[in-house]
């Protein structure tokens, strides 16, 4: 920390102030050098303390993640211990054949181990990610001065960062599971399959890919599909699992690409999360990249569903409900043809009202619990 050195001695004294004015300049020479020092001393200390402060976070990381790459080994050795004794059993002789057919209607080995192995190679994936980024953080800071760490441009990177990870983390606890949301868009498997199939050579685009339930199940069905998010944890996730993502914003990624160039675009729950020219932007740029033959696929909560619009608000980066009939209009608007509503997950016939002898009550049942998505696909 520098001192003031411009600073204007002076004395409102008329006989003595020269003497005055005199004496200050003096002790102010005296002690500056001795200041100086002091300030310098405490910047080494803050210094020595961050470097500390980061060597203890450092020691603290390495150890949460060797024991949880212990816990998972031991999970892992767990796991096969329990099948082969299970399947040493089961092809023992005292095993008798009424015991396997008994068995056999609730055979839980296979599945449950698969699930397992899924469910541990997650927890790998994401405890290798977070390290790597951890790593890069630590890195970084570990490369500059406490001062430097803490400007504002480094807090914003920051925050930028956490808040990747925050929407990951949010993602997971409210929009479902992996599984869950790949059974929900499995729908749209044989639908894109068909499309690549007529356009061979143009691949399909997610936008908004998310944590790429889509792009595995199109990579799954042999089909050629590029996602792009802006939030580069996501991007991370998705690059894990084998799937080509970028990080981008969607509009900017749109404008690069070559007109005509794409098969179709996917984007399942992302135009709610656009403001009004952004979203009217986003279908007229969508139209002019596919191809003749194309089409575009948007997917979005369903605001005809009250049940449906009561979670809506869960999310905070949601800026408003889209109306079916809204955004079929800009599509429309656009260029496209053949708009076809598709109304998708249905609330569950136990989370209904119960049936009654009132017509009435098929009304509001559609009102309070009707579809809580819908797609929206045309045509260009």
């Amino acid at each position: 920390m520098a001192l003031p050195t411009e600073v204007s001695i002076s004395s409102h004294r008329p006989v003595i102030g020269k003497l005055i004015v005199a004496y200050k300049r003096l002790v102010k020479r005296i002690i500056s050098p001795y200041l100086k020092s002091l300030l310098e001393e405490r910047d080494r200390a803050l210094d020595a303390r961050f470097a500390g402060l980061l060597r203890d976070l450092l020691e603290r990381t390495d150890a949460l993640f060797s024991s949880l790459d212990q816990r998972i080994e031991a999970l892992r050795a767990g796991r096969d211990r329990t099948r082969m004794e299970l399947l040493s059993y089961i092809s023992s002789e005292e095993f008798t054949g009424q015991q396997r057919k008994a068995l056999s209607g609730h055979f839980l080995t296979r599945d449950d181990v698969a699930d397992t192995d899924v469910a541990l190679e997650d927890l790998s994936r994401e405890i290798a990610l977070h390290k790597r980024r951890l790593d890069v953080i630590l890195g970084e800071i570990r490369g500059k001065s406490a001062p430097e760490a803490a400007g504002a441009e480094r807090i914003d990177f920051e925050r930028a960062r956490l808040y990747d990870h925050s929407y990951v983390n949010f993602e997971n606890r409210f929009r479902g599971s992996r599984e869950l949301i790949k059974g929900r868009m499995q729908t749209y498997v044989p639908l894109l399959s068909a499309l690549s199939g007529r356009h061979r050579g143009c691949s399909i685009l997610d936008v908004g890919c998310g944590r790429g339930e889509l792009l595995e199940l199109l990579k799954e069905a042999g089909v050629p599909a590029t996602g792009v998010d802006l939030n580069e944890e996501m991007v991370e996730i998705c690059r894990e699992r084998g799937l080509d993502a970028e990080t981008s914003e969607a509009l900017s990624y749109l404008k690069g690409l070559e007109d005509g160039s794409l098969a179709g675009i996917v984007s399942c729950q992302f135009i709610e999360h656009l403001p009004t020219e952004a979203l009217l932007e986003f279908v007229r740029l969508s139209h002019s990249k596919v191809r003749k033959g194309g089409m575009a696929v948007f997917e979005t909560v369903n605001p005809e569903s009250l049940s449906a619009m009561r979670s809506f608000h869960i999310d905070m980066t949601h800026v408003r409900p889209v109306h079916p009939q809204a955004i079929s209009f800009a599509m429309e608007s656009a260029g496209f043809s053949g708009i076809e509503i598709r109304y998708l997950s249905p609330f569950p016939e136990d989370e209904r009202l119960a049936a009654r002898c009132d017509a009435n009550m098929e009304k509001l049942n559609a009102l309070l619990f009707g579809f809580q998505d819908y797609a929206v696909i045309g045509t260009k």
